[in-house]
């Protein structure tokens, strides 16, 4: 008779005797690499996929590059930020539009995780802070102008413009008080900003200014 061999365990077995983890998801590896954001940590992918407990090729399947998880995360971020600006600055019009940017930015330069982002890898900050195109950027130009159209809904904006050509400039000013305030160091960039923005939300019903706007936008060297 042959001596009884042990049979492999099976999968389940295997799962079943482990301990009890769930199972890692796009959600929760985001989730992970938010947390050490706001840790301050750098985001090394090999190491957010270990902590996961997936490979690296299953995280890159999952969230794309590094640069992608990165714009996901300061989305997420952002968003909350610009939608408290709205809700806590008081107002309409142009006096309203300039304070929500005003209370925006300044909660921006004031990001201890976005300081620390910066100090950390500041390649992928100034990439990522200057592109206009960026997923990030795209959506930040979206809630700008749904924003400004609230506004002209309403009737406290006078502007013939759509809105979002008007977004599409404000988006490298903003840009523009980051660079300056993080880099720099010159707060003032955010003042002169602003007065900008006020001037343009104040004339965009001029035909020039409409004119103006459609041909151009300015970039991030162009706020000193």
């Amino acid at each position: 008779m042959q001596p009884h061999s042990p049979k492999k365990p099976t999968p389940l077995t295997v799962a079943l005797s482990a301990p009890q983890r769930p199972p890692a998801t796009p959600l929760s590896v985001f989730e992970l690499a938010r947390g050490w954001y706001q840790d301050g940590r750098s985001l090394c992918m090999g190491e957010i996929a270990k902590a996961a407990g997936i490979s690296r090729g299953t995280l890159q399947r999952w969230v794309g590059s590094k640069e992608n998880l990165l714009n996901e995360i300061l989305w997420c971020l952002a968003k909350p930020l610009f939608e408290q600006a709205v809700r806590e600055t008081p107002g309409n019009g142009v006096d309203h539009v300039v304070g929500v940017h005003r209370h925006f930015m300044s909660a921006l330069l004031a990001s201890v995780t976005l300081n620390q982002f910066i100090c950390n890898e500041p390649n992928y900050a100034l990439r990522l802070l200057t592109n206009t195109d960026s997923p990030v950027s795209r959506r930040l130009m979206r809630l700008f102008a749904a924003h400004l159209e609230e506004q002209v809904a309403r009737g406290h904006l006078l502007t013939e413009v759509p809105a979002e050509q008007i977004a599409r400039f404000m988006l490298p000013v903003n840009q523009a008080i980051l660079i300056n305030g993080h880099f720099s160091g010159r707060m003032a960039a955010l003042d002169r900003a602003l007065a900008l923005v006020r001037i343009l939300l104040a004339s965009s019903h001029l035909p020039e200014v409409q004119t103006a706007l459609a041909q151009t936008a300015p970039t991030v060297e162009t706020i000193e």
